[in-house]
């Protein structure tokens, strides 16, 4: 799956009204670490390139999701009331359920004490998130350069 990946790459998939600046914190600090394009995040995209397309290829080539789940990702709704991981058309929804079907390893990253929702309260095609371990990161600067290694740690586990 990610055996010979040099650098690690990694899809970080996180929702821009909850996690935006934790997502970017997050990003820069594994491309410190990893190289630069070792991780993907969707602002990252030039100008006039295809969002579905750049986000499929970049989702195939990942050895490892990242959900970077701020307060309120459960609950996030769209203009209309209606919550965002209830639409099959949710990119946040599509990325989970493309790396769990590929089998790639997920990791929900929990940010300032969130937890990982419930099964029930999950789509049904997401719902095994629940299965994996979440880390949790806290954004203030003395945790976060803690968790930090913490998550790279994991990561070195799973990317050769």
């Amino acid at each position: 799956m990610c055996l010979g990946a040099k650098p690690a790459k990694i899809f970080v998939n996180y929702r821009r009204s909850n996690a935006r600046e934790p997502a970017f914190l997050i990003a820069a600090r594994l491309m410190d670490r990893y190289g630069a394009g070792s991780a993907f995040i969707d602002e990252n995209l030039s100008g006039g390139e295809v969002f579905p397309t750049v986000l499929q290829r970049r989702h195939a080539q990942c050895c490892v999701l990242l959900i970077v789940m701020g307060p309120g990702w459960l609950e996030a709704t769209d203009n209309d009331g209606s919550r965002h991981l209830d639409s099959p058309t949710d990119w946040v929804r599509e990325e989970i359920r493309r790396a769990l079907k590929r089998g790639i390893p997920v990791l929900p990253v929990l940010i300032n004490g969130v937890t990982v929702p419930s099964r029930a309260a999950l789509p049904g095609d997401i719902a095994d998130l629940v299965d994996h371990h979440g880390l949790p990161v806290r954004t203030d600067d003395h945790a976060f350069k803690g968790h930090m290694l913490l998550l790279t740690r994991d990561i070195d586990r799973i990317v050769p």
